[in-house]
């Protein structure tokens, strides 16, 4: 039998079905209990119980009553038919109809004595003769005797139906009061069930559904008239997700009895998910199953409000198990404390333990046990708040520093109680420890360390310097805290330092270096390079910068690029003495022409006929001679100047062309054919036009040098174009000898050589010439003869035409 199970013809109409109704049938506004009487008690009008009143007169003058009503009505009976002389028979006749509605509505004993008295009436005025109690004729004797007879059966008959009626309807009165209080009990449990949202329900053992309260058609969204569940239709109703365990749940209730508390969920017709708690219990009948009987519940809303409570409890404790923080309440008069999960964790006990003080006690440093029970001790005399921070003891030896906060309440008796927070803040004074530690290594650091090292706010002035900083600046601390930071430049550096630290703090978080000059107290210069960063403050950012003093390493800088100069001076001077017959015949070639258009010069004009337009040819023929002479002899000055690079915009094609000019000859020398493919639209370059003429002057010789002694074509080629990244490429290619096997990744360096008579610093050079520009320098064999060196410079966009 299964307590939902096959749903059969509900038997009956319930009324608590149609919901709850007015106590009554004919559905006025009041029962029959509040009107005093039923329908069934009337009789043509007439109260058949109008003479049961309630037991406050006494019963003889009750009787007295209606036998004198009764004598009463008899005499004006008398009355009546003696003037009409009606006989004896007819006159008993109206008599027994007195006396029947006497022993209706009277007692017994009243109709009796009203009985003798008719046949008194009888004998006296109708029976001759008459006026006398004397009957002479037997047939009238026989008469009022028959009359008598006849009134007592009457009476007693009517007396004995009348008792039986009374009962009958007393009976019907208590069924009606018994039916009136069932509707009330029924109304009462209907509106009951509606506040509740409690249905009630019973089935029979062949699944039969007995009885579905009203209550429970609203819950499961039916229609009580016209739509009676089945067991399918049941089922449907239940969630998917608990269809299965419900119909396991009842089918082992309808074999093995007993009670069930059941939750599930249901879909109702409209679509709303609700949660119903389903109770039932078996009937037994001689041992026998015969009926379950049970109540659904709506509990959709205490579901949620309990889903709710359970995720924010599992937020507090998920918020708490982050923070390290637990909660507790102490209530003081009993010594009972509460915590939640993560207290427990920070005092490391059981949650199955109970929370003491003495547990509490137990845990906290002995050195920390004195404060803390003073502490406990005067918050519980006093009742007011308290705030406390000791350390902890764990099991396991390690130590815990805990943040105790709580706030004092007051129930309405009095009590108090106190409702707090336990913070473990262990990593919190283990951070400030290592700040500590760490503020004091960095202020070791800063004022013993010797490095230069300033604090500068954001208007530039020094918020802090260290000892070091001062002393090499010849100042003592608290001269230079306060002072513009710029005043310590050199006063051509000033403006630079300040777009420095203003860039710093525009780009806060960024390190940036720079080399600058600053002067002593005594006027001494120093170069410092210092790099700086800007780093977020409360009161704003501010810049910290670290200065070294670099003056020592500028000055060995400085001689070393002097002596790299002079190297690079030796190194042209070597080459263009290995080039001194190539250039006397490149200055020669200039000289003679002009000679010889001198000479003709003074032929057309010695003539008889100057002739002078030939004359001003050769004269202009010999100027440009002279000036191209001069232009080759600056060229060679140039390159035998000695002084520190000049940064310019150089046209890197007008460049190899130069050292074409210069080196023409020594290539027809050895046959050398000179092949150029200059790009026409590369931009200028910035850089020292003598070092870049000494590097591609060193290439083409090198290449020269290369093929003088090889068979075949001997071919130069040089070649300007585009490269990647905004970088010109220059290329000069060669048909010699190539790069020397196995050493080919050695030729940059410092002293080697493959020449019988070079110092091997050519290339060396080169390529320090060429990185300073922001180059790069490499060479590469060709195919199938011959290397390649190509040399890349940055290219200056803005230097375009």
């Amino acid at each position: 039998m299964s307590p939902h199970g096959h749903f059969s013809q509900i038997r009956g109409t319930v009324s608590a079905q149609q919901g709850p109704k007015p106590f009554c049938r004919d559905g006025s506004g009041k029962s029959r209990a509040q009107t005093g009487t039923t329908p069934s008690t009337r009789f043509f009008g007439i109260n058949l119980f109008a003479g049961r009143r309630p037991q406050n007169l006494n019963g003889f003058w009750r009787v007295v009553a209606q036998s004198l009503s009764g004598s009463v009505a008899l005499a004006l009976l008398t009355v009546v038919c003696f003037r009409l002389q009606l006989n004896l028979a007819t006159t008993a006749c109206l008599y027994l109809i007195i006396i029947v509605l006497l022993s209706l509505l009277g007692s017994l004993l009243s109709a009796a004595v009203v009985s003798l008295i008719a046949v008194g009436c009888l004998a006296y005025y109708f029976a001759p003769p008459t006026f006398s109690f004397r009957v002479s004729d037997p047939l009238n004797v026989a008469a009022i005797a028959a009359f008598w007879i006849a009134s007592a059966v009457i009476s007693g008959l009517v007396y004995r139906v009348r008792r039986l009626a009374e009962g009958a309807l007393s009976e019907i009165e208590d069924r009606t009061r018994a039916e009136d209080a069932l509707k009330r009990s029924e109304a009462y449990l209907a509106h009951a069930q509606q506040l509740t949202k409690a249905g009630s329900w019973a089935y029979e053992r062949d699944d039969t559904c007995e009885y579905w309260s009203a209550e429970m058609f609203r819950i499961f969204g039916l229609d009580p008239l016209n739509e009676h569940p089945s067991s399918d239709r049941f089922l449907s109703l239940v969630h998917a997700e608990d269809r299965q365990r419900v119909e396991e749940a009842f089918t082992q209730h309808s074999l093995q009895g007993g009670t069930f508390d059941l939750k599930y969920r249901i879909v109702r017709s409209d679509g709303q998910i609700r949660v119903i708690r389903d109770f039932g219990a078996a009937i037994f009948e001689d041992g026998v199953v015969t009926r379950s009987v049970g109540a659904c519940v709506d509990v959709t809303e205490q579901e949620n409000l309990t889903q709710e409570l359970q995720r924010r409890e599992a937020y507090l404790a998920e918020a708490q198990r982050l923070s390290d923080t637990g909660s507790f309440g102490w209530r003081v008069s009993t010594g009972e404390k509460h915590w939640s999960a993560e207290t427990f964790r920070i005092f490391q006990y059981d949650r199955r333990t109970k929370p003491t003080m003495e547990l509490v006690v137990q845990r906290i440093h002995p050195e920390d046990v004195a404060h803390a029970k003073q502490t406990f001790e005067r918050a519980s005399q006093d009742g007011k708040d308290f705030d406390l921070e000791y350390r902890l003891v764990m099991p396991d030896g390690s130590v815990k520093h805990v943040h105790v906060v709580a706030h004092a309440v007051r129930d309405k008796s009095g009590e108090v109680e106190f409702v707090g927070a336990v913070m473990d803040v262990t990593a919190a004074k283990r951070a400030e420890e290592a700040l500590r530690q760490s503020e004091e290594q960095w202020r070791d650091v800063f004022e013993n360390n010797p490095t230069m090292y300033f604090m500068v706010d954001a208007t530039g002035k020094v918020i802090a310097v260290n000892p070091f900083g001062a002393e090499q600046l010849g100042y003592k601390v608290d001269e230079l805290v306060g002072q513009p930071v710029v005043g310590v430049f050199y006063e051509v550096d000033r403006e630079a330092a300040r777009r420095n630290v203003a860039l710093c703090l525009e780009q806060i978080g960024r390190a940036k270096s720079w080399e600058a000059r600053k002067v002593r107290k005594d006027g001494t210069v120093l170069s410092v390079r210092e790099t700086a960063k800007a780093v977020p403050r409360v009161n704003g950012p501010i810049v910290l910068i670290a200065c070294e003093d670099i003056t020592e390493h500028k000055r060995a800088e400085e001689a070393l690029r002097q002596a790299q100069a002079d190297l690079e001076q030796v190194n042209r001077v070597t080459t263009m003495g290995e080039l001194t017959a190539s250039l006397a015949h490149e200055v020669n070639q200039p000289i003679a022409a002009a000679v010889t258009n001198a000479n003709t010069c003074l032929r057309w004009l010695a003539g008889h006929t100057p002739n002078l337009k030939e004359a001003r040819a050769a004269a202009m023929r010999i100027v440009k001679d002279g000036t191209r002479a001069g232009e080759i002899i600056s060229r060679i000055r140039l390159l035998f100047k000695k002084g520190t690079p000049q940064r310019e915009l150089v046209d890197l094609n007008e460049v190899i062309r130069e050292m074409i000019v210069l080196l023409r000859s020594e290539a027809m020398r050895y046959s050398i054919s000179v092949r150029t493919e200059l790009a026409a639209d590369l931009p200028q370059v910035l850089g020292d036009r003598v070092q870049l003429q000494q590097v591609l002057m060193n290439l083409i010789m090198n290449s020269i040098d290369a093929m003088k002694d090889v068979e075949g074509t001997r071919e130069l080629g040089i070649k300007s174009q585009h490269s990647e990244n905004e970088h010109l490429l220059v290329s000069v290619s060669d048909t010699g000898v190539g790069l020397p096997p196995r050493h080919a990744d050695q030729i940059f360096n410092a002293f080697f050589t493959t020449k019988p008579d070079g110092t091997g610093m050519g290339l060396r050079i080169s390529r320090s010439i060429v990185e300073s520009h922001g180059g790069r320098l490499w060479a590469a064999n060709n195919s199938p003869r011959g290397a390649s060196f190509y040399l890349t410079l940055p290219a200056k966009p803005e230097a375009r035409e």
